[in-house]
Parts: C-alpha cells; structure tokens; sequence
C-alpha cells in the first residue's frame, strides 16, 4: 500500500482528494498545516510515497514545506513532491520544481491526472 501525504488548508479540497483516492490501494494521510505534516513526518518510520502540497497555506507556503523536506537528509526528502495551485502562474511552478518538486498540478486536478501519478510513483 502507497502512503500518500497531502497538505491543504482548504478541507474541501482534502475531502475531494479523499474521495478520489478512496478505492485505492492508498493511505491518505491529511494535513491542515505544514507544521503538523511535519510533525508527522518526522515521528513516522513508515516510507511515505508521495507528497501533494498546497503551494498556498495559511501558516506559511508550501513552498516553504518543499524547501524543508528536501533539505531534510531524511528518507523521505527522496519522495516525490508535487505542488497543487489554484493560481494559474508559472512563478509557483518554476519555483517548485527548482526546489525539487516533481510536478505542480492545477486545482482541480482531474481523476486521471491523480491515476497518471499513482501509477508513476
């Protein structure tokens, strides 16, 4: 089973991606925040496949969150990271993937661009 963790703070958008991944060989872990993501994070030993992060948060930006993990040295700053972005820019999206995201997807992404990914990692 796959381990996702996603980190929105906008819960619509994790119950849709909840509901999305719910017939999936996955497990969804949801974050409001980047502060308990990383707390989480950083207290788990389970291998996490896939990271989906708002680049937008209230607390900080995901931006910030991707620059943290893959700074990390950790196992998981290896793990894919794709930034999800209601703002059709490609500012956020140059910035993400030199910081090493994998991808940054516009909200709403569709199913199949979700399926597309999954089979990917």
């Amino acid at each position: 089973m796959k381990t996702i963790v996603a980190v929105d703070d906008d819960v619509a958008s994790l119950d849709i991606l909840n509901e999305m991944l719910s017939e999936k060989a996955v497990e969804l872990r949801s974050f409001e925040s980047s502060s308990e993501a990383m707390a989480f994070v950083r207290s788990t030993s389970d291998p996490i496949d896939l990271f989906l992060i708002d680049v937008k948060l209230h607390e900080n930006n995901g931006l910030s969150m991707l620059k943290e993990l893959k700074e990390s040295g950790k196992e998981y700053s290896k793990s894919p990271v794709v930034m999800v972005s209601a703002i059709a820019t490609s500012f956020y999206k140059d910035k993400a993937i030199a910081l090493g995201a994998a991808d940054c997807f516009m909200k709403p992404f569709e199913d199949l661009d979700l399926l597309k990914l999954l089979e990917d990692i």
